[in-house]
């Protein structure tokens, strides 16, 4: 559900940058990413690009890892050590969910 919820995301990103007038030159413009809109979508695009990193991390290997350390060897700290890890990862995805959002909401209103 996750990854399917990413690539809606990513469309209805790309659709309301357009209606902004946000043209994909843009995003490379180095006067543009000055700007104060430049700014807020840049920092929301590397936001975003650090949510896809720690999911993948935390989905394909931490978590599988965690779980498997979990069966074969419950209790032994090294099982720990890589649940708490994983634990963490989950924690840093919704802080930087909610930054994304704080984003979404400076890109349309301005900064603060």
């Amino acid at each position: 559900v996750g990854w399917v919820c990413f690539a809606l995301l990513t469309v209805t990103g790309v659709v309301n940058l357009a209606f902004r007038g946000v043209r994909p030159h843009d995003l490379v413009d180095p006067a543009w990413l000055r700007s104060s809109m430049g700014a807020a979508i840049a920092t929301k695009l590397a936001v975003f690009a650090c949510i896809l990193a720690a999911s993948v991390a935390h989905d394909f290997f931490i978590g599988p890892r965690a779980a498997l350390l979990g069966e074969r060897e419950p209790g032994s700290s090294r099982a720990e050590q890589v649940r708490r890890v994983a634990s963490l990862l989950g924690r840093a995805t919704a802080v930087l969910a909610l930054a994304a959002v704080g984003l979404g909401v400076i890109i349309v209103r301005g900064w603060p």
